[in-house]
């Protein structure tokens, strides 16, 4: 049930009994008494009030219906009582006649009744000490232990409205206590798992979960929530080792929660024999087998890596005594067992000492005797095939469980292979992996599934051609005729039945759009591969279409290229027929050819120059829009169109400096195109230029009519300068001067507040002061910092700068703190650099023949910066990198998803590149060609 809302002041804080019952009231959950006489805590309270104040706690309604208790009808709170009475919370104290009682006093263990079920509290079965009914025995438990009433000598008292306050009060905290998200425990509960159990039920797009064992950083192999969402299993690359690991997880509450666990090594906790029988060999009787599994502290079986460690020693009295990693134990003698012999088998595990010991009897040689075939098996998931899946690539299993005639499970696929004939009823929907077919013998092998060796038999194409339909496939014993069997279902292929196109919003001449659309199988499921779209039939009345994979979104681009030199609007229709037979018809416009049409303006430009200092014109500030309103750039338009520069008025005031190229026949314009990228300009004497931008068709060296735009820089006077502001100074890392100094922003005011840029490294301006182990280097115009030994850590300094101006000198005072903490990561970003072509959301993409390395990917395409702001550029920024999840041009695990050989174009992984100080981030790469 839900409780009312209080006013969020009255709650939270530790108040005294009066605050408490004021707050109630407030909420208009309690009255007084009815007479405005005030708390009166002392006092008793009826049923008909108390049922009033549970009412209201919850947040119900009164019921004006005829009640349900005869001596309720007139009653103040009738409405109240039969509220709670159909809520269930309340009985009446006669069933004939019925009757409740309204008036009488309210005992303590009938309140811990109602308010334990309000709550929804299970009933305890701690003992209570004190006098209490029978039926009241685990509502009281649980009142008392959840903390609403008092331990008391006697509950069948009338309880006291103190009481009635404090247990009401209490109520409202625990169900608000429901409303947070809460970390309830943390715990190992496997070699490699950790389980977080949270309060209530979290939502797992928003929860993010990271670990750290002390200060490092641990990665995470997978997460796994649990249906309810309130447990998240975190397992992790490796095994957990003795220490501290804590869990964060945030996005879930306002504040990250956190929770911190202690966790062992791993080690033996027991050993177990399998079974009384011990087998002997087929084609040797001195030889007999019997099988063990060991077990870690969370009953994980461990075999596996306990003998592959050389950590289980095995003996029976016999010449030899050997165990392998599946458990199974070989036993030797010098002469032939005979059946029925008693043979005693011991294992003792060397580091802990865990034993354990069991007696066999020798038995006749294992046999297949039961199989089952468990399921159908895909390492990327996938559990339907349909029949355009090449299985001789994509790798489906059946799953097997073979057991001999002792019960147990034989593993050994030569004897699988031996004891077992395999039967597939229609060979042109399935095969298998045949080693004669026509005798039924089939390959058989193991697989990894979740980390568990499995017997497998690998399915294969129909022959001659796959094809859909329905096919069993039987497994039967030699020995006993039993059999495992299943039937396999190979769809039709999937193709695009339903295809919807939408019409882009502009369609331009001479460039290429995406077309919107909706594809749909004949299953209703969306379609993702690019052959079933290059099935299609398409027909185009002017442009050309094609179809692109997408290897970050996995989708395909259904991509539209209008022809060139369209110079009026133009009708295209598109026609495209399903492999389904189904039509669908697109019309749009293509519009004009791309015109650039005016400049707006130019960003980053500085418009008061002190004499000798400069302003950058830069190719991709410079603001174009087209005629239909879009955004463009000069590299937008380069061939066809170039910006040109020339000066209206002032031409000595302002000088521009750069490359002439003829865009024009006039060698008196500076031009930006796309081999110039940008025009200084730099005061020179005192006064204004007005500069002119025009577009120009490079075809014929024309202007584009209206297309100007004009601004003005200026050259001030130095002793128009009557001030300085000097920018904050970012932290210093304590090591000389060398990359991590920080350059001095000076900047000059006017009268007016105009911002006047100063000359580089021209610092007859002003004048620099540092103390302590700051330094000022004058050519860079730049403060470091040198390095001091011991504590502390950080010191903070003053940089002074004195500006020169005619009025007289203006001092500035500037702090920065200086660290000899040694620069390490901070933040890690992706970015389009060295190897990294192209970088989006989450990912980069990655020419081929660069993609194999994925510690050079991490160092081209992630940014580290440190504490000091500055770039790690060095490839020993990363500790560690981690390769995962490589999939296919189909979206396939390759292998356990670790391995980069045989990489092709389309194919992805994931790297995470862990820093020296544990810092990590995980991004996708999409191997594609540029």
């Amino acid at each position: 049930m839900t409780l009312s809302a209080f006013a969020p002041v009255a709650f939270g804080a530790e108040l005294t009994t009066e605050q408490k019952w004021q707050a109630l009231v407030d909420a208009g959950i309690f009255d007084a008494d009815g007479t405005g006489q005030g708390a009166q805590l002392d006092a008793n309270m009826t049923r008909a009030q108390f049922t009033k104040v549970i009412v209201k706690l919850l947040g119900l309604q009164e019921v004006s219906d005829t009640p349900s208790f005869d001596d309720v009808k007139g009653h103040w709170a009738a409405g109240y009582i039969e509220a709670a009475k159909r809520a269930g919370l309340v009985d009446g104290v006669s069933d004939n006649p019925p009757l409740f009682a309204p008036d009488n006093e309210v005992t303590l263990e009938q309140l811990a009744k109602l308010v334990v079920e309000a709550l929804d509290l299970e009933q305890s079965t701690d003992a209570v000490s004190g006098k209490v009914s029978d039926w009241a025995k685990g509502y009281v438990a649980a009142a008392v232990k959840a903390g609403l009433l008092p331990a008391s000598s006697d509950y069948t008292v009338p309880a006291k409205r103190e009481v009635l306050v404090t247990a009401t009060y209490q109520a409202r905290e625990i169900e608000e206590g429901k409303k947070v998200t809460k970390i309830e425990s943390f715990k190992a509960v496997g070699a490699k798992k950790l389980e977080v159990k949270f309060s209530k039920a979290v939502d797992t797009s928003k929860a993010q979960v990271s670990l750290k064992k002390g200060s490092i950083q641990i990665n995470i192999a997978k997460i796994t929530y649990s249906d309810d969402k309130k447990t998240a299993t975190i397992e992790l690359v490796t095994n957990l080792t003795k220490g501290d690991y804590t869990v964060t997880v945030s996005g879930v509450e306002a504040n990250p929660l956190q929770a911190t666990v202690s966790v062992e090594d791993e080690k033996v906790s027991r050993i177990e024999f399998v079974g009384d029988k011990a087998p002997q060999d087929r084609n040797n009787p001195n030889i007999v087998y019997a099988w063990l599994k060991v077990y870690n502290q969370y009953n994980e079986e461990i075999t596996k890596s306990v003998v592959d460690n050389n950590k289980l020693s095995v003996s029976s009295g016999y010449p030899t005594t050997t165990v392998d990693n599946t458990g199974k134990v070989t036993i030797q003698s010098n002469t032939a067992f005979l059946i029925d012999t008693k043979v005693t088998v011991s294992a003792v595990h060397k580091d802990t000492g865990v034993y354990a010991a069991a007696t066999y009897t020798v038995a006749t040689p294992a046999r297949v005797a039961d199989i089952t075939i468990d399921k159908l098996y895909n390492s990327n998931g996938k559990t339907e095939i349909d029949a355009s899946t090449d299985l001789n690539t994509e790798q489906f299993y059946l799953l097997v469980t073979a057991k001999d005639q002792y019960g147990n499970t034989v593993s050994d696929v030569t004897y699988i292979k031996n004891d077992v004939v395999v039967n597939v009823t229609n060979t042109s929907v399935i095969n298998v992996d045949w080693s004669d077919a026509t005798k039924g013998e089939a390959n058989f092998t193991t697989v990894s599934v979740d980390g568990s060796s499995k017997v497998a038999l690998r399915l294969k194409n129909g022959t001659p051609t796959q094809s859909a339909g329905v096919s069993q496939v039987f497994i039967y014993s030699k020995t006993t005729g039993r059999s495992g069997s299943i039937q396999i279902t190979v769809k039709d292929s999937s193709k695009i039945d339903t295809l919807t196109l939408e019409a882009p919003a502009l369609v331009v001449g001479g460039e290429t759009v995406e077309i919107p659309y909706t594809a749909l199988d004949q299953y209703g499921k969306e379609v993702t591969a690019l052959s079933a779209f290059q099935a299609l039939n398409v027909s185009v009345t002017q442009g050309t279409y094609s179809f692109e994979k997408d290897y970050a979104t996995g989708k395909v681009k259904f991509k539209y290229s209008a022809p060139s030199n369209v110079t009026s609007s133009t009708t295209v229709y598109m026609t495209v027929q399903t492999q389904t037979f189904k039509f669908t018809q697109l019309q749009f416009t293509v519009q004009p050819d791309l015109k650039p049409e005016v400049i707006s303006g130019v960003d980053e430009l500085k418009y008061a120059l002190a004499p000798g200092a400069k302003t950058t014109i830069n190719r991709d500030k410079i603001k174009i829009y087209d005629q239909y309103g879009r955004s463009k750039t000069v590299e937008d338009i380069k061939g066809a169109y170039c910006v040109q520069l020339s000066i209206d008025s002032g031409a000595n005031n302002v000088v521009p400096s750069g490359t002439l190229i003829n865009c024009v026949n006039n060698n008196n314009n500076y031009t930006i195109d796309n081999n110039v990228k940008s025009i200084e300009l730099q005061g020179t004497t005192n006064g204004s230029t007005t500069f002119r931008l025009k577009l120009i068709k490079a075809s014929d060296n024309s202007v584009v009519p209206n297309s100007d735009y004009t601004f003005t820089v200026r050259t001030v006077k130095r002793d128009e300068i009557v001030g300085y502001e000097v920018a904050d100074i970012p932290k210093l890392y304590a090591n000389g001067n060398t990359d991590h100094r920080k350059a001095l922003d000076v900047t000059g005011l006017l009268a007016d507040g105009t911002k006047v840029a100063i000359p580089e490294a021209d610092t007859s301006y002003y004048n620099v002061y540092v103390t302590g182990d700051l330094g000022y280097d004058s050519a860079t115009d730049s403060v470091y910092a040198n390095a001091w030994s011991g504590d502390p850590q950080e010191k903070t300094f003053t940089v002074v700068v004195t500006g020169n101006t005619n009025s007289g000198s203006q001092v500035i005072t500037k702090s920065v703190v200086a660290s000899i903490a040694p620069p390490e990561a901070a933040t890690l970003e992706l970015r389009k650099n060295g190897v990294a072509w192209e970088q989006g959301s989450g990912y980069v993409k990655v020419a081929l023949a660069n993609a194999a390395n994925a510690f050079n990917v991490a160092v081209d395409a992630v940014k580290v910066t440190d504490q000091y702001g500055v770039e790690m550029t060095t490839a020993s920024k990363f500790a560690n990198v981690f390769v995962s999840n490589v999939r296919d041009v189909n979206g396939n695990l390759v292998g356990n998803g670790t391995s980069l050989q045989g990489l092709q174009v389309g194919w992805t992984y994931t790297v995470t590149a862990v820093t020296q100080n544990g810092k990590s981030i995980s991004f996708k790469v999409i191997v594609q060609n540029p």
